[in-house]
């Protein structure tokens, strides 16, 4: 199994974690990522500007919904704090203002899970972090990295 897989499967594994998600786009998305990476046991926080707001039923305790702006919204949360970070932003200079606002976020070891690769600009986040990053790889156009060295 690739690298890729391997964090996969530890994502999947039924070790609670501390989870972000920027930009969820509606509300069915938190369900989504609660079934899909086995998260019941684990803290969700999702930032999104839509003013979505989530019909908890189940895990409700477990979830937090930040309705703001992520340049906002980022600064405020705990830094060294969360096992994964997903960046799902529909503009792409967004996601590499996020890309560097929640890296102080990630403990070391954490995962960041960049969507929509492929356009260009999140290279220089990689470039600028390649001291701390380490690169894991891509997939169905995420980027995957890790964080290896101490917070800048």
């Amino acid at each position: 199994m690739d690298i890729i897989g391997d964090l996969q499967l530890q994502i999947l594994s039924n070790t609670p974690i501390n989870y972000l998600e920027i930009g969820m786009y509606n509300k069915e998305n938190v369900e989504v990522t609660i079934n899909t990476y086995n998260l019941q046991n684990s803290k969700l926080y999702f930032i999104d500007i839509s003013g979505i707001q989530q019909e908890r039923q189940e895990h409700q305790e477990n979830i937090i919904i930040i309705n703001g702006s992520s340049h906002i919204e980022i600064p405020k949360l705990s830094d060294d704090f969360f096992d994964v970070i997903r960046i799902n932003r529909c503009k792409y200079e967004c996601v590499l203002e996020d890309a560097v606002l929640t890296f102080r976020k990630l403990k070391k070891g954490g995962l960041m899970i960049i969507d929509d690769y492929g356009w260009g600009g999140i290279d220089g986040f990689l470039y600028g972090y390649h001291n701390v990053i380490l690169f894991l790889g891509l997939y169905n156009k995420q980027v995957f990295i890790e964080n290896i060295g101490p917070q800048i």
